[in-house]
Parts: C-alpha cells; structure tokens; sequence
C-alpha cells in the first residue's frame, strides 16, 4: 500500500580478479579486477504516520497557543485611549 509504506531497494557486488595468481598476487592487480553484480533486493519501508501526527498537532497546538497569546497582547497595546497625541 502506497501510502502507508515506502519501497527501498538495496542491491551490492564485489570486486573479483580475474587474473592468473601471479597477477592477481601483484602491485597491478587493479588491472585484473572485475565488478560482479550481486543480489538486488526491493523491501517495503514502513512510514510511522502515528508519530508523524503526533508531532504535527503538538506543533500546530504551540502555533495556536503563540497566536492565542499574542492577540491578547495585542487588545491591550492597542487601546485607542492609550494613544497620545504629540
């Protein structure tokens, strides 16, 4: 299911040489190297929407709380009879 769980594909190979012993044995033996391919794996991811969530109504509670806070502030910094004329 697409939406409750993510596809990761894993695949690794290893280097082989395919040289003689003597080549394989000496300071050159990255001239005889070859890359085989090995197993290729596609296994799905589970997603944690729960915690997901979680975490965004904990964040958007703190932003209603901060903007719950500021317009009391507010009401009381703007009064108009708290404003002077210079």
């Amino acid at each position: 299911m697409r939406t409750s769980t993510a596809t990761a594909t894993a695949s690794w190979g290893r280097q082989v040489c395919v040289g003689t012993p003597a080549q394989c044995g000496s300071d050159t033996a990255y001239e005889f190297m070859e890359h085989r391919e090995g197993a290729t794996y596609t296994f799905q991811v589970p997603v944690p929407w729960g915690e997901i969530g979680a975490i965004a109504s904990v964040a958007l509670l703190a932003v209603l709380l901060v903007i719950a806070a500021s317009v009391l502030l507010q009401r009381s910094s703007t009064n108009p009879s708290e404003l002077r004329a210079d």
